[in-house]
């Protein structure tokens, strides 16, 4: 499980609207979701617990959790307002 803190701002309200898987290694994803978000995995630990460990980034996670030595983010949107007003309407 990867777990992604969203920063607490209208833009990012649901990670659904912010960041899409679109292929095996690939992610539509909102630009401003990349910089200073805070990730943890959660794993089994041996005898039936769960471990979490702090990651690097998303890109770091998704890569561990997907088994990819590479994983490619498209950002959404055109300019910073129209990246802005596409969340507004989410």
């Amino acid at each position: 499980v990867i777990v992604v803190h969203l920063r607490q701002t209208r833009a990012v309200m649901h990670l659904d609207t912010v960041f899409t898987m679109v292929d095996v290694d690939k992610f539509n994803v909102f630009p401003g979701l990349l910089a200073g978000v805070d990730v943890h995995t959660m794993t089994p630990a041996p005898g039936g617990g769960v471990a979490v460990a702090q990651e690097p980034g998303l890109e770091d996670a998704l890569r561990g959790a997907l088994g990819r030595a590479n994983v490619t983010f498209i950002p959404t949107g055109g300019d910073a307002v129209g990246r802005l007003r596409e969340q507004w309407d989410d």
